[in-house]
């Protein structure tokens, strides 16, 4: 089980760890445009990939927790938000110590925890993220449905 170190609160955030869920980390920045753009697009996207992905996001900036709320009231995020450093954060997921993540950055981890991706900001994945994302996501899902059903199953 991949376990990002503990919160302030004390408690380890667990990834995949219910049901062998596929999870989506979003790295990001309270301060960065395009972070609040993506926030805005993956909180839509949660909702027709629900429950077979788990959205997660990480500020790895210093001294982000106190504007995590403000970031996740006005982009309208629907997922949980965390803070974790860089070097913590690839620790956990057996990134190379050397890597350094910028935002955005999503990092993509399969239902059986494997590490499928890490995308930085200067990923064409970035380049047209309503149909890249989507490509990602599909890939990352164990079942395949029709967005309708996907629409039907958070309802």
């Amino acid at each position: 089980m991949i376990l990002l170190p503990a919160t302030e609160e004390n408690t380890p955030l667990h990834l995949a760890g219910s049901g062998g869920r596929a999870v989506l980390l979003f790295v990001l920045g309270i301060d960065c445009g395009s972070c609040k753009q993506l926030a805005r697009s993956l909180s839509e996207l949660r909702y027709e990939y629900s429950p077979e992905i788990e959205f997660v996001g990480i500020c790895i900036q210093n001294a982000c927790e106190e504007g995590l709320a403000e970031f996740a009231d006005e982009t309208h995020t629907s997922f949980p938000l965390r803070h974790c450093t860089n070097r913590d954060l690839c620790n956990a997921l057996s990134i190379p110590r050397s890597t350094w993540l910028y935002f955005p950055t999503l990092i993509a981890i399969d239902s059986q925890q494997q590490l499928r991706g890490v995308f930085t900001g200067q990923h064409q994945l970035f380049n047209d993220t309503a149909i890249n994302l989507r490509m990602l996501l599909d890939e990352l899902s164990p079942v395949v449905r029709s967005v309708s059903e996907r629409v039907e199953a958070t309802l």
